[in-house]
């Protein structure tokens, strides 16, 4: 499918969610993490939004008027359809009143799939004015580090049980482990058809994969939008397409400058301080400047380069009259207070 037709927004929470569909009346398609947030989503909506048809859709809703309607005539009949992961199994949606697309924290493959739910005929892209707005929650690293644990624990039961050689020594392994009933430990193993337990080699591959992906966000944790270039990437979009819609949860320009005092940034890390540097820089533009017009198009147009960086960022903090400049100091950059 066409990327080009989505706008891609980031939001952390959702009041922030909540306030989106308060403004707009066209049809929301919301997927969550858990039947438990679905839940409490549709309450929320309901209880602060008047005159909303909502309805939550999971596992257990399947042959539900709601889940008929999408599966025979590729609607979902309400404004807000709320579901999990249940539409990934090759249910379309090609309503063109779904405007809006909401997608939780999650990996590629889940985004891809979730995204896809909402099928966009040629037809209706070549129509199409308005992109579909698709927004992208972006995850709290206590949450990361959460499934990044549940991760290990798995990694750790896979190590285990391929180090037995034997067949009844693993079989033994296996029935011990599924007898705990952990879900997460339990999805790496299946019945097979002489009802013997084995393991599965799919699931071992995902959460391998998995595995790599969150340890690569705690990783880059300090770096506020690295999530979101992930995602930008897989949409095939440059970073100048990262909008947020609730900046209060991010370092603000002058918090991360005050961060960066006096820390010697090494040439391997300076493109990277760079691009945080100019997401931060043109939100502060935006947010003191939109009243004055020609500052506001001067600051954001100063010139740019691969080879003239510090200079940029020099010339950008005196139009915003911040009391910080950059140095160079060897082969380092530096903040540096006037």
């Amino acid at each position: 499918f066409e990327t080009k037709v989505y706008d891609p927004r980031f939001y952390f929470d959702n009041d922030t969610l909540l306030e989106q569909i308060r403004e707009n009346d066209s049809r929301w398609l919301v997927f969550v993490s858990s039947k438990q947030e679905g839940k409490l989503l549709r309450k929320a909506i309901i209880a602060g939004i008047e005159g909303r048809k909502v309805r939550f859709l999971s596992s257990e809703k399947k042959g539900s008027a709601t889940w008929n309607k999408i599966v025979n005539e590729s609607e979902t009949g309400v404004d807000v359809l709320i579901t999990t992961s249940v539409l990934d199994n090759g249910v379309n949606i090609k309503d063109p009143s779904v405007r809006h697309i909401v997608i939780p924290f999650c990996d590629r493959i889940e985004f891809m799939q979730m995204l896809g739910r909402r099928r966009i005929e040629q037809e209706e892209a070549q129509k199409m004015g308005d992109k579909i707005l698709l927004y992208i929650k972006v995850p709290e690293i206590q949450s990361v580090q959460a499934k990044l644990h549940q991760l290990k624990q798995m990694k750790m039961v896979m190590d285990r049980v391929e180090a037995i050689t034997s067949q009844k020594g693993k079989t033994d392994v296996l029935q011990e482990l599924w007898s705990h009933n952990d879900p997460a430990i339990n999805s790496l193993f299946y019945i097979d058809n002489t009802r013997c337990l084995v393991p599965n080699p799919f699931a071992m591959y995902k959460a391998e994969d998995l595995l790599h992906f969150y340890g690569l966000l705690i990783e880059n944790c300090r770096d506020p939008f690295y999530y979101q270039r992930i995602v930008l990437g897989w949409l095939n979009m440059a970073e100048e397409h990262v909008k947020h819609l609730d900046m209060s949860n991010l370092p603000n320009l002058i918090e991360f400058l005050r961060a960066n005092t006096g820390r010697f940034i090494e040439r391997d890390h300076q493109e990277k301080f760079y691009q945080e540097f100019q997401l931060l820089y043109k939100d502060h533009c935006l947010q003191f400047l939109s009243s004055d017009s020609d500052r506001l198009e001067e600051a954001l147009k100063v010139r740019k380069g691969k080879k003239r960086r510090k200079l940029t960022m020099n010339q950008e903090l005196d139009i915003v009259n911040l009391p910080y400049f950059i140095t160079k100091e060897k082969t380092c950059w530096v903040v540096r207070e006037r």
